[in-house]
């Protein structure tokens, strides 16, 4: 265990264990694997649901969409907003649908899109072309979001980092999911 470990000073076992999601600890620090048990965000759902807005979000507070893509995994979206004075992210609303042909979430996505001319990031899996014609799938999402003027871009695809930050957000209370996104919930 790290605690064995004569080497390894508290500070630096405290720095170790903030870079790591919960599920990660047990196996890094006792050496028991863990792989593909457990939930990734052990937390009570109640430190991150929120009531919906009541009025119009501020101007100056940032939003945008992301999307990840799929057919028999689904493709998900999810729109928010951050509050720049707490550096609270809200995610204020979410899509989820498998075996789905790219028209019906493109158009899904687009409604939402633009009421807040929101901006579009996309992981970076949609460049992949597609087996049957060749196409590049985000090229076909940017062909029908075109008339709107928008246009998805590519998302930076940092998985684990991604995880511990938005584990990082959630226990700090800086991250808060509105109820009434009950596909990310149930995720």
């Amino acid at each position: 265990t790290w605690s064995d470990n004569p080497y390894l000073p508290k500070w630096a076992i405290t720095e170790l264990e903030e870079s790591m999601l919960p599920h990660e600890r047990v196996a890094r620090q006792f050496g028991r694997p863990v792989q593909g048990r457990g939930l990734i965000y052990p937390i009570d759902e109640n430190l991150i649901i929120c009531d919906p807005f009541s009025k119009p979000l501020p101007d100056f507070w940032p939003q945008g969409m992301t999307v990840d893509f799929g057919w028999t995994d689904p493709t998900a979206s999810l729109a928010g907003a951050l509050d720049p004075m707490t550096d609270t992210l809200y995610v204020w609303w979410n899509y989820k649908v498998s075996d789905t042909p790219f028209i019906v979430h493109a158009q899904a996505i687009r409604e939402v899109a633009e009421r807040g001319r929101l901006p579009i990031e996309g992981d970076p899996g949609g460049m992949q072309s597609n087996q049957a014609d060749g196409k590049k799938l985000i090229e076909e999402y940017n062909k029908e979001l075109q008339s709107a003027n928008l246009r998805i871009t590519l998302a930076e695809n940092e998985v684990h980092a991604g995880l511990v930050r938005v584990y990082r957000r959630m226990i700090t209370g800086k991250l808060k999911i509105v109820n009434t996104c009950a596909s990310l919930l149930h995720e």
